[in-house]
């Protein structure tokens, strides 16, 4: 997956859950969407950060992702 693949998946929804090729989920939120009370995560060329079910942030690698669910 590309960061522009991406983009497009989530396009209207301001955030979705993203799976990897470890089985690992995590929410990822749209940066182009004004989300209110919502904390901006970085987006990068090759990685992206999200957040896990403990609410820490990471960064993953969009290679990784295998799957987005809304």
């Amino acid at each position: 997956m590309t960061y522009e693949q991406l983009l497009n998946l989530i396009d209207n929804h301001s955030e979705a859950m993203i799976y990897t090729s470890d089985g690992d989920e995590y929410l990822i939120h749209n940066p182009h969407l004004n989300n209110d009370g919502i904390m901006p995560l970085p987006w990068y060329e090759y990685s992206v950060c999200v957040l896990d079910s403990d609410g820490t942030q990471e960064e993953i690698e969009y290679s990784e992702i295998v799957d987005v669910r809304y």
